[in-house]
């Protein structure tokens, strides 16, 4: 990301297919979670909403998941 852009996790709540973003460390300085009814509506997204601050288009699709769970794991702190 260019000094002195808005970063894309200060956009997000903008963009309804946002539902999660993450700030991160390393290589990408956001993970955002967005659901896309197609293929589609995936590539305009990326391509066309996304501001040229986002340099880095990186994609990954999940195709299942293993695991999930919101709960708090008290027994181990």
């Amino acid at each position: 990301m260019r000094r002195g852009a808005q970063r894309p996790a200060d956009q997000g709540p903008r963009w309804s297919e946002v539902v999660q973003c993450a700030a991160r460390t390393g290589a990408m300085d956001c993970l955002p979670r967005v659901g896309v009814a197609d293929m589609a509506h995936c590539s305009r997204f990326i391509m066309d909403a996304l501001p040229p601050s986002v340099q880095d288009r990186t994609m990954r699709f999940v195709l299942d998941r293993v695991h999930a769970t919101t709960a708090a794991p008290l027994g181990a702190l």
